[in-house]
């Protein structure tokens, strides 16, 4: 329940940013805040993935453990999530580092420019 919750929260967060960008009067510069509203939806996206991942399955890896020792195979049906939840945060990464790169380049321009 907990962790159906805090998709439906993301959820929420993530339809939230878009209508918000869809409106006029956008803060300048328009693709660094873009760039980073993204690393951190994309972000928040990776978190709730995981996190569902977390309290479905514990742990949620391919191979399970008994008290005895003996180690089982664990349901490959949540294997997707371990894919999902690090291929979001390399999304996160990529997009957070973009922006700062953005964010130079701008300020060598208007350095330049001057």
């Amino acid at each position: 329940m907990r962790a159906a919750s805090l998709g439906f929260g993301v959820s929420l967060a993530c339809a939230t940013g878009v209508v918000a960008m869809a409106f006029p009067g956008r803060p300048e510069p328009w693709p660094v805040l873009l760039m980073r509203r993204s690393a951190a939806m994309t972000a928040w996206a990776a978190a709730s993935v995981y996190a569902s991942g977390f309290f479905a399955v514990l742990p949620d890896t391919v191979h399970c453990v008994r008290d005895d020792g003996s180690v089982y195979s664990g349901e490959p049906a949540y294997g997707w999530m371990n894919r999902a939840s690090a291929s979001l945060a390399l999304a996160a990464a990529v997009l957070a580092i973009g922006a700062g790169c953005a964010m130079k380049l701008r300020a060598r321009e208007s350095t330049v420019a001057s």
